[in-house]
Protein backbone atom coordinates (compact mmCIF):
# COMPACT_ATOMS: atom_id res chain seq x y z
CA UNK A 1 0.00 0.00 0.00
CA UNK A 2 2.84 2.41 0.83
CA UNK A 3 4.43 1.76 -2.59
CA UNK A 4 1.10 2.35 -4.34
CA UNK A 5 0.56 5.63 -2.48
CA UNK A 6 4.03 6.86 -3.39
CA UNK A 7 3.42 5.94 -7.01
CA UNK A 8 0.11 7.82 -7.09
CA UNK A 9 1.76 10.90 -5.53
CA UNK A 10 4.46 10.77 -8.16
CA UNK A 11 1.84 10.72 -10.90
CA UNK A 12 0.12 13.76 -9.40
CA UNK A 13 3.23 15.82 -8.78
CA UNK A 14 5.91 14.76 -11.27
CA UNK A 15 5.84 14.68 -15.05
CA UNK A 16 8.07 16.01 -17.79
CA UNK A 17 8.35 19.57 -19.05
CA UNK A 18 8.21 20.15 -22.76
CA UNK A 19 9.54 22.91 -24.96
CA UNK A 20 12.29 23.07 -27.51
CA UNK A 21 14.63 22.47 -24.56
CA UNK A 22 13.63 18.82 -23.96
CA UNK A 23 15.00 18.15 -20.50
CA UNK A 24 12.63 16.36 -18.09
CA UNK A 25 11.77 18.02 -14.81
CA UNK A 26 9.33 17.78 -11.95
CA UNK A 27 5.94 19.46 -12.33
CA UNK A 28 4.09 20.79 -9.29
CA UNK A 29 0.39 21.45 -9.85
CA UNK A 30 -1.74 23.88 -7.82
CA UNK A 31 -5.48 23.80 -7.29
CA UNK A 32 -6.39 27.49 -7.38
CA UNK A 33 -10.11 26.78 -7.03
CA UNK A 34 -9.52 25.90 -3.36
CA UNK A 35 -8.04 28.99 -1.69
CA UNK A 36 -8.10 29.61 2.05
CA UNK A 37 -8.79 33.03 3.47
CA UNK A 38 -5.41 32.98 5.23
CA UNK A 39 -2.53 30.93 6.64
CA UNK A 40 -0.01 32.02 9.31
CA UNK A 41 3.01 33.96 8.15
CA UNK A 42 4.99 32.36 10.99
CA UNK A 43 4.51 28.94 9.41
CA UNK A 44 7.22 29.73 6.84
CA UNK A 45 8.94 32.98 7.97
CA UNK A 46 11.62 32.59 10.64
CA UNK A 47 12.45 36.22 11.47
CA UNK A 48 11.74 39.74 10.25
CA UNK A 49 14.41 42.45 10.27
CA UNK A 50 13.41 46.10 10.02
CA UNK A 51 15.66 48.87 8.71
CA UNK A 52 14.65 52.52 8.75
CA UNK A 53 16.03 54.55 5.86
CA UNK A 54 15.93 58.33 6.12
CA UNK A 55 16.98 60.76 3.41
CA UNK A 56 18.26 64.30 4.00
CA UNK A 57 15.57 66.99 3.81
CA UNK A 58 16.54 67.91 0.25
CA UNK A 59 15.58 64.43 -1.05
CA UNK A 60 12.42 62.31 -1.03
CA UNK A 61 11.31 58.79 -1.97
CA UNK A 62 9.17 58.70 -5.10
CA UNK A 63 8.24 55.31 -6.55
CA UNK A 64 10.36 52.43 -5.24
CA UNK A 65 11.10 49.95 -8.02
CA UNK A 66 13.73 47.66 -6.44
CA UNK A 67 15.70 47.39 -3.22
CA UNK A 68 19.13 45.79 -3.60
CA UNK A 69 21.67 44.72 -1.01
CA UNK A 70 25.37 43.93 -0.76
CA UNK A 71 27.68 43.33 2.20
CA UNK A 72 27.99 47.02 3.01
CA UNK A 73 24.95 48.77 1.66
CA UNK A 74 21.31 49.10 0.69
CA UNK A 75 20.33 50.54 -2.69
CA UNK A 76 16.83 51.93 -3.29
CA UNK A 77 15.94 52.30 -6.97
CA UNK A 78 13.47 55.19 -7.44
CA UNK A 79 11.74 54.91 -10.82
CA UNK A 80 9.80 58.16 -10.40
CA UNK A 81 12.95 60.27 -10.11
CA UNK A 82 15.19 57.86 -12.06
CA UNK A 83 17.82 57.81 -9.33
CA UNK A 84 19.38 55.33 -6.90
CA UNK A 85 19.76 56.13 -3.18
CA UNK A 86 22.57 54.36 -1.34
CA UNK A 87 22.61 53.67 2.43
CA UNK A 88 24.92 51.71 4.68
CA UNK A 89 23.63 48.49 6.25
CA UNK A 90 22.35 50.42 9.31
CA UNK A 91 20.23 52.73 7.16
CA UNK A 92 22.44 55.84 7.15
CA UNK A 93 22.28 57.77 3.87
CA UNK A 94 25.55 57.76 1.89
CA UNK A 95 25.02 59.11 -1.62
CA UNK A 96 22.98 59.10 -4.81
CA UNK A 97 23.90 57.22 -7.99
CA UNK A 98 22.98 58.34 -11.51
CA UNK A 99 20.62 61.04 -12.76
CA UNK A 100 18.55 62.05 -15.76
CA UNK A 101 20.14 64.31 -18.31
CA UNK A 102 22.06 64.51 -21.56
CA UNK A 103 25.60 64.79 -20.24
CA UNK A 104 28.26 62.09 -19.76
CA UNK A 105 26.95 59.34 -17.51
CA UNK A 106 23.41 60.74 -17.63
CA UNK A 107 20.42 58.88 -19.07
CA UNK A 108 16.91 59.52 -20.34
CA UNK A 109 15.24 56.75 -18.36
CA UNK A 110 16.22 54.33 -15.59
CA UNK A 111 14.79 51.10 -16.98
CA UNK A 112 16.56 48.76 -14.55
CA UNK A 113 19.40 48.68 -12.05
CA UNK A 114 21.65 45.84 -10.93
CA UNK A 115 24.71 45.36 -8.75
CA UNK A 116 28.05 44.04 -9.92
CA UNK A 117 31.05 42.90 -7.93
CA UNK A 118 32.84 46.25 -8.02
CA UNK A 119 30.26 48.64 -9.44
CA UNK A 120 26.57 49.34 -9.98
CA UNK A 121 24.79 49.48 -13.34
CA UNK A 122 21.83 51.49 -14.58
CA UNK A 123 20.27 50.41 -17.86
CA UNK A 124 18.35 52.63 -20.28
CA UNK A 125 16.65 50.33 -22.80
CA UNK A 126 15.55 53.19 -25.11
CA UNK A 127 19.02 53.98 -26.51
CA UNK A 128 20.23 50.43 -25.64
CA UNK A 129 22.85 51.57 -23.14
CA UNK A 130 24.11 50.39 -19.76
CA UNK A 131 25.80 52.98 -17.51
CA UNK A 132 28.41 51.84 -14.98
CA UNK A 133 29.12 53.72 -11.73
CA UNK A 134 31.23 53.25 -8.65
CA UNK A 135 29.32 52.63 -5.43
CA UNK A 136 30.16 56.21 -4.47
CA UNK A 137 28.26 57.40 -7.56
CA UNK A 138 31.18 58.24 -9.88
CA UNK A 139 30.53 57.57 -13.57
CA UNK A 140 32.84 54.88 -15.00
CA UNK A 141 31.64 54.24 -18.54
CA UNK A 142 28.85 53.21 -20.92
CA UNK A 143 28.20 49.89 -22.66
CA UNK A 144 26.13 50.13 -25.85
CA UNK A 145 24.40 47.18 -27.50
CA UNK A 146 22.21 46.73 -30.61
CA UNK A 147 18.42 46.62 -30.35
CA UNK A 148 18.45 42.94 -31.33
CA UNK A 149 20.04 42.25 -27.93
CA UNK A 150 17.32 43.94 -25.87
CA UNK A 151 16.63 41.90 -22.73
CA UNK A 152 13.99 41.82 -20.00
CA UNK A 153 16.34 41.01 -17.09
CA UNK A 154 20.12 41.21 -16.68
CA UNK A 155 22.84 40.62 -14.09
CA UNK A 156 26.64 40.68 -14.05
CA UNK A 157 28.64 37.46 -14.05
CA UNK A 158 31.88 37.02 -12.12
CA UNK A 159 33.92 37.31 -15.34
CA UNK A 160 32.42 40.73 -16.10
CA UNK A 161 30.05 39.58 -18.83
CA UNK A 162 26.27 39.84 -18.46
CA UNK A 163 23.67 37.10 -18.17
CA UNK A 164 20.46 38.14 -19.94
CA UNK A 165 16.94 36.68 -19.84
CA UNK A 166 14.30 37.51 -22.42
CA UNK A 167 10.76 36.29 -21.78
CA UNK A 168 8.76 38.18 -24.40
CA UNK A 169 10.23 36.57 -27.51
CA UNK A 170 11.29 39.96 -28.83
CA UNK A 171 13.82 39.78 -31.65
CA UNK A 172 13.62 35.96 -31.49
CA UNK A 173 15.77 36.05 -28.34
CA UNK A 174 13.37 34.23 -25.98
CA UNK A 175 15.62 32.37 -23.58
CA UNK A 176 18.89 32.90 -21.75
CA UNK A 177 22.06 34.33 -23.28
CA UNK A 178 25.33 36.06 -22.42
CA UNK A 179 26.39 39.53 -23.57
CA UNK A 180 30.02 40.62 -23.36
CA UNK A 181 31.26 44.00 -22.15
CA UNK A 182 31.42 45.29 -25.73
CA UNK A 183 27.65 44.81 -26.03
CA UNK A 184 27.89 41.80 -28.35
CA UNK A 185 26.26 38.39 -28.11
CA UNK A 186 28.76 36.01 -26.54
CA UNK A 187 26.73 32.82 -26.18
CA UNK A 188 23.18 31.51 -26.48
CA UNK A 189 22.70 29.46 -23.31
CA UNK A 190 19.04 28.52 -23.82
CA UNK A 191 16.93 29.13 -26.93
CA UNK A 192 13.14 28.82 -26.70
CA UNK A 193 11.28 28.97 -29.99
CA UNK A 194 7.79 29.63 -28.60
CA UNK A 195 6.56 33.21 -28.23
CA UNK A 196 4.15 33.69 -25.35
CA UNK A 197 2.00 36.71 -24.43
CA UNK A 198 3.71 38.08 -21.34
CA UNK A 199 3.47 41.49 -19.68
CA UNK A 200 6.62 42.19 -17.68
CA UNK A 201 6.01 43.32 -14.10
CA UNK A 202 9.56 44.48 -13.45
CA UNK A 203 10.06 41.63 -10.95
CA UNK A 204 13.56 40.21 -11.41
CA UNK A 205 13.50 36.66 -12.77
CA UNK A 206 17.14 35.90 -11.85
CA UNK A 207 18.27 35.16 -8.29
CA UNK A 208 21.77 34.30 -7.06
CA UNK A 209 21.64 31.18 -4.88
CA UNK A 210 23.88 30.46 -1.89
CA UNK A 211 25.78 27.78 -3.85
CA UNK A 212 26.77 30.33 -6.51
CA UNK A 213 24.30 29.20 -9.17
CA UNK A 214 21.73 31.58 -10.65
CA UNK A 215 18.11 30.55 -10.65
CA UNK A 216 16.02 31.79 -13.57
CA UNK A 217 12.22 31.81 -13.70
CA UNK A 218 10.31 31.86 -17.00
CA UNK A 219 6.87 33.25 -16.01
CA UNK A 220 4.68 32.33 -19.04
CA UNK A 221 5.15 28.59 -18.46
CA UNK A 222 6.29 28.59 -14.81
CA UNK A 223 9.61 26.80 -15.46
CA UNK A 224 12.62 27.29 -13.17
CA UNK A 225 16.16 26.86 -14.52
CA UNK A 226 19.52 26.69 -12.78
CA UNK A 227 22.49 28.36 -14.50
CA UNK A 228 26.05 27.42 -13.47
CA UNK A 229 28.40 30.38 -14.08
CA UNK A 230 31.47 28.12 -13.90
CA UNK A 231 30.76 26.12 -17.06
CA UNK A 232 27.87 28.28 -18.35
CA UNK A 233 25.53 25.28 -18.37
CA UNK A 234 21.81 25.37 -17.67
CA UNK A 235 19.20 22.80 -16.69
CA UNK A 236 15.56 22.73 -15.67
CA UNK A 237 14.79 22.33 -11.98
CA UNK A 238 11.00 22.13 -11.95
CA UNK A 239 7.81 23.71 -13.24
CA UNK A 240 4.76 24.93 -11.35
CA UNK A 241 1.35 25.15 -12.94
CA UNK A 242 -2.10 26.35 -11.99
CA UNK A 243 -5.23 24.33 -12.71
CA UNK A 244 -6.18 27.35 -14.82
CA UNK A 245 -4.48 27.87 -18.15
CA UNK A 246 -1.36 30.05 -18.02
CA UNK A 247 -0.17 32.62 -20.56
CA UNK A 248 2.29 30.03 -21.87
CA UNK A 249 -0.66 27.94 -23.07
CA UNK A 250 -1.46 30.58 -25.69
CA UNK A 251 1.54 30.20 -28.00
CA UNK A 252 1.66 32.68 -30.84
CA UNK A 253 -0.64 35.24 -29.21
CA UNK A 254 1.27 38.52 -29.18
CA UNK A 255 -0.33 40.08 -26.10
CA UNK A 256 -2.35 38.90 -23.10
CA UNK A 257 -4.82 41.60 -24.11
CA UNK A 258 -6.04 39.25 -26.86
CA UNK A 259 -6.60 36.30 -24.49
CA UNK A 260 -10.33 35.96 -23.92
CA UNK A 261 -10.18 32.68 -21.96
CA UNK A 262 -9.83 32.51 -18.20
CA UNK A 263 -6.17 32.16 -17.29
CA UNK A 264 -3.71 32.61 -14.43
CA UNK A 265 -0.50 34.59 -14.40
CA UNK A 266 2.41 34.34 -11.95
CA UNK A 267 5.39 36.64 -12.42
CA UNK A 268 6.17 37.25 -8.72
CA UNK A 269 8.07 34.45 -7.01
CA UNK A 270 10.35 34.17 -3.98
CA UNK A 271 12.19 30.88 -4.41
CA UNK A 272 14.18 29.83 -1.34
CA UNK A 273 16.06 26.70 -0.28
CA UNK A 274 12.96 25.16 1.28
CA UNK A 275 9.97 27.18 0.09
CA UNK A 276 8.54 28.61 -3.09
CA UNK A 277 6.21 31.54 -2.49
CA UNK A 278 4.37 32.61 -5.62
CA UNK A 279 1.77 35.34 -6.06
CA UNK A 280 -0.81 34.60 -8.73
CA UNK A 281 -3.29 36.81 -10.55
CA UNK A 282 -6.32 34.57 -11.06
CA UNK A 283 -9.59 34.98 -12.98
CA UNK A 284 -12.24 37.27 -11.46
CA UNK A 285 -9.49 39.64 -10.25
CA UNK A 286 -8.57 37.38 -7.32
CA UNK A 287 -5.06 36.87 -5.91
CA UNK A 288 -3.47 33.74 -4.49
CA UNK A 289 -0.42 33.57 -2.21
CA UNK A 290 0.65 30.01 -2.99
CA UNK A 291 3.25 28.37 -0.74
CA UNK A 292 5.06 25.16 -1.68
CA UNK A 293 7.11 23.34 0.97
CA UNK A 294 9.74 21.54 -1.10
CA UNK A 295 10.56 19.16 1.75
CA UNK A 296 7.03 17.79 2.10
CA UNK A 297 5.50 18.81 -1.29
CA UNK A 298 2.65 20.37 0.70
CA UNK A 299 0.90 23.26 -1.06
CA UNK A 300 -1.23 25.95 0.56
CA UNK A 301 -2.98 28.84 -1.15
CA UNK A 302 -4.62 31.80 0.53
CA UNK A 303 -5.95 35.25 -0.28
CA UNK A 304 -3.53 36.95 2.14
CA UNK A 305 -1.20 35.57 4.87
CA UNK A 306 -2.07 36.18 8.52
CA UNK A 307 0.17 38.80 10.14
CA UNK A 308 1.13 36.84 13.29
CA UNK A 309 4.76 37.98 13.70
CA UNK A 310 5.50 40.60 16.35
CA UNK A 311 6.22 44.07 15.00
CA UNK A 312 4.88 43.34 11.50
CA UNK A 313 1.34 44.69 11.13
CA UNK A 314 1.32 44.64 7.31
CA UNK A 315 3.64 43.75 4.44
CA UNK A 316 3.32 47.17 2.92
CA UNK A 317 4.48 46.84 -0.65
CA UNK A 318 6.57 43.87 -1.78
CA UNK A 319 9.45 44.59 -4.09
CA UNK A 320 11.99 42.79 -6.24
CA UNK A 321 15.40 42.26 -4.63
CA UNK A 322 18.64 40.31 -4.99
CA UNK A 323 18.61 38.52 -1.62
CA UNK A 324 18.28 34.75 -1.36
CA UNK A 325 15.94 33.12 1.20
CA UNK A 326 14.39 36.55 1.84
CA UNK A 327 11.20 38.36 0.90
CA UNK A 328 11.69 42.14 0.87
CA UNK A 329 8.84 44.59 1.48
CA UNK A 330 8.67 48.25 2.47
CA UNK A 331 6.44 50.86 4.09
CA UNK A 332 6.40 54.46 2.89
CA UNK A 333 4.51 57.54 4.02
CA UNK A 334 1.78 57.20 1.37
CA UNK A 335 0.95 53.62 2.38
CA UNK A 336 0.93 54.36 6.10
CA UNK A 337 -1.04 57.58 5.62
CA UNK A 338 -3.75 55.82 3.58
CA UNK A 339 -4.12 52.51 5.43
CA UNK A 340 -2.72 53.11 8.94
CA UNK A 341 -3.07 56.83 9.69
CA UNK A 342 -2.94 56.12 13.45
CA UNK A 343 0.65 54.88 13.03
CA UNK A 344 1.88 57.83 10.97
CA UNK A 345 3.14 59.83 13.96
CA UNK A 346 4.22 56.75 15.89
CA UNK A 347 6.52 55.66 13.06
CA UNK A 348 7.64 59.26 12.36
CA UNK A 349 6.80 58.88 8.69
CA UNK A 350 7.48 61.49 6.02
CA UNK A 351 8.26 61.53 2.31
CA UNK A 352 11.96 61.03 3.06
CA UNK A 353 11.46 57.92 5.25
CA UNK A 354 11.28 54.30 4.12
CA UNK A 355 10.97 51.26 6.40
CA UNK A 356 12.45 48.14 4.78
CA UNK A 357 11.33 44.71 5.98
CA UNK A 358 13.43 41.61 5.34
CA UNK A 359 11.28 38.52 5.88
CA UNK A 360 13.72 35.62 6.26
CA UNK A 361 12.38 32.18 5.41
CA UNK A 362 12.71 29.07 7.56
CA UNK A 363 15.09 26.38 6.36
Amino acid sequence: MRVINLFLCALLVCASCSSKYEEPCEIVRYDHTNIKKSYPLSSFIDTVRFTRLELPESYFFGRVKDILFDDSGIYVVDSKQDIVYRFNSDGTFLNTIGKRGEGPGEYADLTSCFLGKNSIYIADIGPCQIYEYSFDGDYIGTISHPFKLVYNYIRELSNGNFLCHTVSGMNKMHGVWIMDRQGELSKRVLAISEIYPFISSGWNTMTLQEDGTIQIYDPPVGIFYSFNPQDESIHKIFQHKSNYKMTGDFIGVESSYYIKEEHANCDIVVNTDRYLLSIWALPDMTTSFTLLDKNTQKVESCSFPEMDISGLFNFGRWVSSNLSNTWVTYLNDEFIGEYYPEKYEELRMSENVLIVNKLIFKR
